[in-house]
């Protein structure tokens, strides 16, 4: 092959890896996408296998919590979206440091769980039984709302039970059974933090007062008691059909007598609710014992919120 030939081989050959490193280049942003997307819906898929497999039974079926007979907040929540550019939604992507705080939240409730409240322990750092990688699928899956996966697995396993388990089988029938989380990390009560006041559907404005899911109720208090009353999770305490619970059955409950634990009984009126609520250390709540009720929903609930619970109570005769 003479000198000609050589160079115009090379030529070739140079144009040719020009042409395969500019393809490569021209459709790897495609395939970063691709990749992301991929990674996502695996972590997604393995955090819905464990919220199938540990959650529902508290939180519901699909993660609605009291609205599908759970006894636990409802995690299926606007609250919790992290929106990313260029949404199905079409709104506007959750900031980054928003972003940063809603998963730390929902990280460290399901690590450390809630004290006073039925919200295990989670983390095998504190005794729990799941890694950090685990509680982070189950964080991706919340917070990517793959409530669609949930539903899908959570049917597969069902059906394989012999005869086919249904919510009866599955939700928690009787909180009263359940243990209450004494002690955690530290940092983590029954109070609900503000994240469940923001409503991405209406751009970030917060839903009205009771958490996002509380738009369903309008200006109706008895409504937005229920929904106050569901986001902190009361219902794990407290039943609304006259079983007996952690704490008193809130179904008559109103007007009723109480029993003090120093003895006599006290009339369950408004005053005695909003006592009870907002400062269960009180003398006129002494009739729960200590550390059971928390003392942290006079400040970390509205006024207003706590009177919409009482209208709740009031209604349920």
């Amino acid at each position: 092959m003479n000198t000609t030939k050589q160079v115009n081989v090379m030529i070739g050959l140079l144009f040719m890896a020009f042409l395969v490193f500019g393809a490569y280049f021209a459709t790897e942003p495609a395939r970063e996408a691709d990749a992301r997307d991929s990674q996502a819906e695996l972590t997604a898929k393995r955090g819905a296998e464990i919220f199938v497999a540990n959650c529902r039974t508290c939180h519901g079926l699909n993660g609605k919590g009291q609205e599908e007979g759970g006894i636990a907040p409802a995690l299926n929540n606007v609250a919790f979206l992290v929106l990313e550019q260029n949404n199905a939604l079409g709104l506007p992507p959750t900031p980054a440091g928003e972003v940063r705080n809603i998963r730390e939240f929902l990280f460290n409730t399901i690590a450390c769980g809630r004290s006073n409240t039925a919200m295990p322990v989670w983390s095998e750092r504190y005794g729990g039984p799941l890694s950090d990688t685990q509680v982070n699928y189950l964080v991706n899956m919340i917070t990517s709302a793959r409530w669609d996966l949930v539903e899908e697995l959570g049917k597969e396993h069902d059906a394989i039970q012999n005869p086919p388990a249904t919510a009866k089988d599955i939700l928690v029938a009787d909180p009263s059974k359940l243990s209450v989380t004494t002690k955690n990390c530290g940092q983590y009560g029954a109070s609900v933090l503000e994240f469940r006041e923001r409503n991405p559907l209406t751009g970030g404005a917060p839903a009205p007062a009771g958490g996002a899911g509380a738009a369903a109720g309008g200006n109706d208090p008895v409504k937005l008691g229920q929904s106050v009353a569901t986001a902190n999770g009361c219902a794990a305490c407290h039943s609304i059909d006259g079983k007996a619970g952690v704490g008193p059955t809130w179904k008559g409950l109103f007007d009723s007598n109480r029993e003090l634990a120093s003895g006599g009984p006290v009339k369950a009126d408004e005053a005695y609710l909003k006592e009870s609520i907002a400062n269960p250390n009180a003398k006129i709540a002494k009739g729960f014992g200590p550390n059971v009720m928390p003392a942290t929903f006079g400040s970390s609930l509205k006024p207003e919120q706590i009177d919409q619970i009482i209208a709740y109570i009031k209604s349920l005769k």
